[in-house]
């Protein structure tokens, strides 16, 4: 095939050069690991603006060298880790498709930079928002009922699963096993405006996975479907997601759904915390129950221990028992 022979003349003409190979590395970020808009779009931005153009040959990329123009860097520490970390997997890569023999990051550490506070809700202010939203519920008019029911289902999700709020709003009633008690999280938001799906792949593959949850929350999430069936006049379809817009039979966006959960958060004067802290919350609350980080790390479908360990593990024993004060249940 003469096109493929031109392929492979291109790629020996250009197999050392950085630039070509940061190309054909994003294309098997996107082909082979599919990952979602937001990764590429990171991805492509810190190429761009550090390494874009500043090496010629790879080969010529040594230790010694990288490490100095990373440390040269005029940006703070913490962004300096981001762009290790950015980068690591490319000359991974490089190394697997034979391309390098050794990464030129081997044992280059990450620069200690201080931890921003984690945020995250203790059970009596899981109690206390979902309270005030239950009495929005039984109590007003059907617009602001479903508003109220779209935060009840975020947090209930959230807090329950321990995914990303990417993968809650991706969440589809076909995702729903009831026979097995499970739900099986397959995809994320698709944040791309031009694609056609408003599914994307989840962050990593580790994290497609089904999980066991309570008959108490399938009963929130049907009692939620029957509202908007009933109510709201939607039809269900295997495709419908769980936080469907009436206007459009699309998921919510993002801007509105925060809007809303801050809404509450406001109304019952409870800790603000973002969506996102929802999945903190799950693994301090795991943390304060006494399960250790090897089930916490299944919960979050993290790829290595690693992660959570750097993700939770400085969470002080002060903050612990801060967390497992309350003992009620949680809702």
């Amino acid at each position: 095939n003469p096109k493929i022979r031109l392929q492979k003349a291109n790629e020996t003409i250009h197999k050392e050069e950085f630039d070509f190979l940061l190309d054909k590395y994003m294309k098997y970020c996107e082909k082979d690991l599919k990952l979602s808009y937001n990764s590429l779009k990171k991805k492509r931005i810190l190429f761009d603006k550090y390494f874009r153009g500043r090496f010629k040959k790879i080969s010529a990329v040594k230790k010694e060298i990288l490490s100095s123009y990373i440390n040269n860097l005029s940006c703070s520490d913490k962004q300096k880790n981001e762009v290790i970390k950015i980068i690591r997997p490319f000359f991974n890569w490089c190394v697997r498709e034979d391309i390098l023999f050794k990464s030129p990051l081997t044992g280059v550490k990450l620069y200690r930079v201080n931890k921003p506070e984690m945020k995250y809700w203790l059970p009596e202010d899981i109690r206390t928002i979902l309270s005030v939203i239950d009495d929005d519920i039984n109590n007003e008019p059907t617009t602001k009922k479903h508003r109220a029911y779209l935060v009840k289902m975020i947090i209930l999700i959230g807090f329950s699963l321990g995914d990303r709020i990417g993968e809650t709003r991706a969440l589809r009633f076909s995702d729903i096993n009831e026979e097995e008690c499970s739900i099986s999280i397959k995809h994320s938001i698709n944040y791309d405006p031009k694609a056609e799906s408003f599914l994307s792949a989840t962050k990593t593959l580790s994290s497609e996975k089904s999980i066991f949850v309570t008959e108490k929350l399938l009963s929130a999430i049907f009692e939620y479907r029957s509202f908007i069936v009933n109510e709201l006049n939607i039809e269900i379809t295997d495709n419908t997601p769980i936080l469907v817009n009436p206007k459009t039979n699309l998921p919510f966006c993002d801007t509105l759904l925060r809007r809303h959960f801050n809404y509450y958060i406001k109304k019952s004067n409870v800790r603000k915390i973002r969506m996102y802290d929802l999945r903190h919350t799950t693994a301090t609350t795991l943390m304060s129950e006494g399960y250790d980080m090897y089930i916490i790390q299944d919960k979050l479908r993290h790829k290595s221990i690693k992660t959570t360990i750097d993700e939770y593990g400085h969470i002080t024993s002060n903050k612990r028992k801060e967390v497992a004060k309350v003992t009620d249940k949680y809702y």
